[in-house]
């Protein structure tokens, strides 16, 4: 029979006003859990380190050989400052990095280079960058003065 305190009350009622003692409030207890078996449970779960997480894979493998249209000429205003920021990346992230707070881990000087200079130069940065899991570059370019050729 399980037990439910409704069980009880019937047998404490025909006693008015008198206390139950502490060996016929166990025997009531003994009673009322005559037919209940007890859970088996001789270990605690294992403590399981959490799994650290692991970065995306890149969207597309680019081939050794640049592409032409990667780095191209383009007729375009930018303002002082051109940002582009990755969905995922903290506000607060991009923000010490603005103002200098994380150091870069690699730095490639582009000044003076043409477009064809550059490119292979910085496509071989990137990728060791890459490799190397740095987390944050830095490249100094410039804009060129003089009409394409």
């Amino acid at each position: 029979m399980p037990f439910t305190p409704l069980a009880i009350i019937p047998a404490m009622s025909d006693k008015k006003n008198t206390k139950i003692t502490r060996q016929e409030g166990l025997a009531l207890f003994q009673e009322a859990v005559k037919g209940v078996k007890p859970l088996r449970q001789d270990k605690a779960p294992p403590f399981r380190k959490s799994r650290r997480p692991e970065p995306l894979p890149p969207a597309q493998k680019s081939a050794d050989k640049p592409n032409p249209q990667f780095l191209a000429d383009m007729d375009i205003e930018t303002t002082e400052a051109l940002l582009f920021v990755q969905p995922g990346i903290q506000k607060r992230v991009v923000k010490n990095l603005q103002k200098g707070r994380i150091p870069p881990a690699d730095s490639l000087d582009l000044h003076g280079l043409r477009v064809k200079q550059a490119q292979p130069i910085f496509t071989r940065f990137l990728k060791q960058a890459h490799h190397r899991e740095l987390r944050c570059i830095l490249i100094i370019h410039g804009k060129g003065r003089e009409p394409a050729a």
